[in-house]
């Protein structure tokens, strides 16, 4: 959660302030920054509704009933979505 705070809590866009040698203008550009990439240990989602759990490994039984796509998140990302730890592979 620490993280996720850390991510939104910062800017998404930069102003870069550049003049023109022979004018007094100032021009301002604002260029886009991506946030940083997901990082940490990757566990596993079901993306259907009623899911609620997040797995240690892609081939556990608590996944066998997924009727959607399993994705890779990491376990900040899982808990974002209101998943817990499987009890089966935790």
């Amino acid at each position: 959660m620490l993280l996720a705070a850390l991510l939104f809590g910062t800017s998404l866009a930069t102003t870069a302030q550049t003049a023109h040698p022979h004018h007094h203008t100032t021009h301002y550009r604002t260029t886009a920054t991506r946030p940083p990439p997901s990082t940490g240990p990757k566990v596993y989602v079901c993306s259907g509704g009623s899911a609620y759990a997040y797995h240690n490994y892609e081939s556990c039984s608590g996944l066998n009933r997924c009727t959607h796509t399993v994705n890779a998140v990491t376990v900040a990302e899982a808990e974002g979505m209101g998943r817990r730890a499987c009890r089966k592979c935790y």
